[in-house]
């Protein structure tokens, strides 16, 4: 597990640029053999919605209302917390 120690300027740094980034909804957008990534997530009555790209993270404000992609996992409920995603799970498709 990768922790970061806020007590050195460095790292508050770098911790600082990915809360940001998570802040602002950044997007890793891969290319696999000439295509690009597709995420899809399951959205209101039954739909799927489907974007190329895929966040870097979430937020739950104080309030406890997911934003962003947090609402796709029941453990991301804490309130005042960032939730980096650092695991991909990846499904290729083709016919």
């Amino acid at each position: 597990m990768k922790s970061y120690d806020t007590a050195k300027e460095d790292q508050k740094k770098k911790l600082d640029f990915l809360k940001k980034g998570i802040q602002l909804n950044y997007q890793h957008h891969w290319i696999i053999d000439n295509m690009p990534v597709v995420w899809c997530r399951d959205i209101n009555g039954g739909n799927k919605y489907c974007t190329t790209g895929f966040p870097i993270g979430c937020f739950v404000p104080q309030s406890g209302e997911p934003s962003d992609a947090c609402f796709m996992h029941p453990e991301f409920n804490k309130t005042n917390t960032y939730y980096i995603f650092n695991h991909v799970d990846i499904t290729i498709t083709y016919h």
